[in-house]
């Protein structure tokens, strides 16, 4: 069931602007921590507060109550991934202007942003509680949800999925598309989750150098290869569809 959130109060300006940022974001940063490992309605205030060697009523004055707090850890972490990405999803959207581009053209567009994403994803920058919290936030989604969906999700989904829909000439929103679109996101965001393991399944210490160069080549050809492909008959089955087409080049 979807939590429902309520908007912490603003507040009011005051003096020693610098020092209370700091003391918002190690609120922010130790909520994160708690909530990821221990989830939403195991982690207290009270326990945040502590840990983030403030007084209670601190996180209140920052952020309201427990929901506002949740939702603050949320927009946290969208703001640094708008920040990162953002400028790869804009050149994306710059170059679809062009209408003549050809499909050589867009498929290396789409080349380095999987490249540039699968460099982010995979390096050591990104605070293992940000990866717990938002998975528990994928198994029960909440306001959290809301925000990232609002404030990257869509336009993630949609600059791609312009973009592949381009390349395999079919509308953005056509289903098959926006389909193709989640499987390539979902191919870069699994190393992200999986990193230890698969660092230790292949016996490497990192993703630099030639081992990281090897890992963005092999996923750049899984999904040239998927994009390239025939595109699937919208509500026909792809074996059917290629018996049809044996029976035709059979009459020819």
């Amino acid at each position: 069931m979807t939590r429902k959130i309520k908007s912490p109060p603003k507040r009011k300006s005051s003096g020693g602007y610098a020092r209370g940022d700091e003391t918002r974001l190690r609120i922010v940063e130790t909520a994160l921590d708690m909530f990821g490992q221990q989830g939403y309605e195991k982690t207290s205030t009270r326990a945040i507060a502590e840990h983030a060697n403030v007084n209670l009523g601190a996180l209140t004055y920052y952020f309201g109550n427990k929901e506002g707090l949740y939702r603050a850890c949320a927009e946290h972490i969208a703001s640094f991934v708008e920040e990162r990405s953002g400028p790869l999803l804009d050149d994306i959207d710059n170059a679809l202007r062009d209408e003549t581009l050809s499909r050589g053209h867009l498929l290396a567009i789409l080349r380095a942003y999987v490249d540039r994403t699968t460099e982010d994803l995979v390096s050591k920058s990104d605070p293992q509680n940000w990866l717990l919290f938002m998975m528990r936030e994928q198994t029960n989604p909440a306001a959290a949800t809301d925000v990232i969906y609002q404030r990257f999700t869509t336009h993630l989904v949609g600059a791609l999925a312009r973009l592949v829909g381009r390349i395999i000439g079919h509308p953005p929103d056509e289903p098959e598309t926006v389909i193709r679109t989640l499987a390539i996101v979902g191919q870069l965001i699994v190393f992200r989750r999986m990193r230890i393991g698969t660092l230790r399944t292949l016996g490497w210490t990192d993703f630099q150098g030639v081992r990281g160069q090897l890992l963005k080549n092999v996923l750049w050809q899984q999904i040239e290869s998927g994009l390239l492909t025939q595109a699937v008959p919208s509500g026909r089955p792809r074996q059917a569809a290629g018996r049809a087409s044996t029976r035709r080049a059979r009459r020819a």
